[in-house]
């Protein structure tokens, strides 16, 4: 099991699923939840995703009332072991997910889905799990491609900021005891709502909603070009040729400690930080001013290859460790490698300049040079490795401080 889920599961938080498959599916011309999908019906293959996740406890099936044998038969055909109970489907989607909220039992988190999104990842369940645990309430989404413009009687009144916009998928996840309150909220006042965050915002505008970036293949199945584009991301030969390598750029930097503040959090912590880059320790008289021990190379490092698989922020591997006193970057840096195997990619190649007036790291080169090819699973020929003053035009040129940049490139496991 991956650090990142495992951290998440000492934790003892616990977690149910609310799959929506109520629909009638009048643009796909028949119920699309239960047809096919590469040999299995579209709402078994979402059912699998959250059965198979370490973190999710229960699921509650929520479907037409009409079809419950349809669909009891395939729960037990596929062997779906954590259903814990059905629910009625209602007449709108937010009576449909409340119906299937009456029968979550107290829990951490709740998570709704629609079951017509079967290629979600368990990437994007876990994070919305940790998200929704920490904050409040998360949400799966993608940031809008397409100008959007405010129309009324067919005429153009506003263009709204791009950069504002995203597309709200599921899973959208929300601390159980919020989940309650904000959805009797918006039944018992009549109040439409289309999504399950919403309901949230509607009940409480106070509370936390995080974005999770959506994954590209976590589309909701509509129209039957939907499934055409869902039967590609499932078929072993498009894949093959689909983003075998990605690239990605990382920045990080840290002034440096003084001394009579090294001293301080030495005494007060019981530790002796040092000044740490690449893995490799460069002085004991020195260090950053970080949570973590500063070492910027590898936070460059690990910020390009989430920058390369379109993951989450450092803080999302971070925060946590830094929380229980870990402060080593090799162990925030195998966190993310092994996220980044889950998606399907491993490190090729990385190139990082070190902007620094100090220390003189000259004769520590070819010793990080070695660290980061050990580190990455990469020969050392696919490591390259600079460093310059900057010509003293900056903080870190005249001495405050070190930054790095980095350059990664990711291939697709099996290329």
């Amino acid at each position: 099991m991956f650090s990142y889920i495992a951290d998440i599961m000492e934790s003892k938080l616990s977690s149910y699923a609310i799959i929506g498959a109520g629909g009638k599916g009048e643009r796909m011309g028949c119920n699309k939840q239960l047809l096919e999908l590469k040999g299995k019906p579209i709402v078994i293959r979402t059912l699998e995703a959250f059965d198979q996740h370490p973190l999710v406890d229960g699921i509650i099936l929520v479907r037409p009332a009409e079809l419950e044998n349809e669909f009891r038969n395939l729960i037990k055909k596929y062997e779906i072991k954590k259903i814990a109970d059905i629910a009625d489907a209602g007449p709108e989607r937010q009576y449909s997910m409340y119906n299937g909220l009456q029968k979550v039992k107290n829990c951490s988190v709740v998570l709704f889905h629609n079951g017509a999104n079967p290629l979600v990842t368990e990437r994007e369940i876990t994070e919305c799990i940790k998200e929704a645990y920490n904050h409040g309430a998360a949400v799966v989404a993608s940031p809008v491609k397409d100008t959007i413009k405010r129309v009324k009687d067919m005429l153009v009144k506003e263009t709204l900021r791009r950069s504002e916009l995203w597309a709200m998928q599921t899973p959208q996840a929300i601390r159980y005891e919020i989940a309650v309150k904000a959805y009797e909220h918006v039944i018992k006042g009549n109040i439409q709502c289309t999504d399950d965050v919403q309901a949230v915002e509607l009940f409480d505008s106070s509370v936390t909603i995080k974005i999770v970036q959506a994954s590209p293949q976590n589309i909701k199945l509509t129209t039957p070009a939907d499934v055409l584009i869902a039967e590609r991301f499932l078929d072993p030969s498009e894949s093959r040729s689909y983003c075998e390598t990605v690239f990605g750029i990382g920045e990080d930097s840290h002034e440096f400690m003084k001394e009579a503040e090294k001293i301080a959090e030495d005494n007060e912590k019981q530790i002796n930080k040092c000044l740490v880059l690449g893995g490799v320790v460069i002085s004991s008289e020195m260090a950053f001013k970080a949570n973590s021990d500063g070492d910027a190379v590898l936070h460059a490092i690990s910020r390009a290859i989430l920058s390369a698989i379109n993951g989450p922020s450092i803080d999302f591997f971070a925060d946590d460790l830094a929380k229980k006193g870990q402060i080593d970057s090799r162990i925030y840096l195998k966190s993310i490698l092994a996220y980044s195997k889950e998606k399907g990619f491993v490190p090729n190649e990385a190139r990082i300049i070190i902007e620094a007036g100090k220390p003189k790291l000259t004769y520590h080169l070819e010793k990080i040079k070695e660290n980061i090819a050990f580190l990455l699973g990469i020969d050392k020929e696919k490591v390259g490795l600079a460093v310059h003053s900057g010509e003293k035009l900056s903080l870190f040129g005249h001495g405050k401080g070190v930054r790095a940049f980095a350059f990664v490139s990711m291939k697709k496991i099996g290329n």
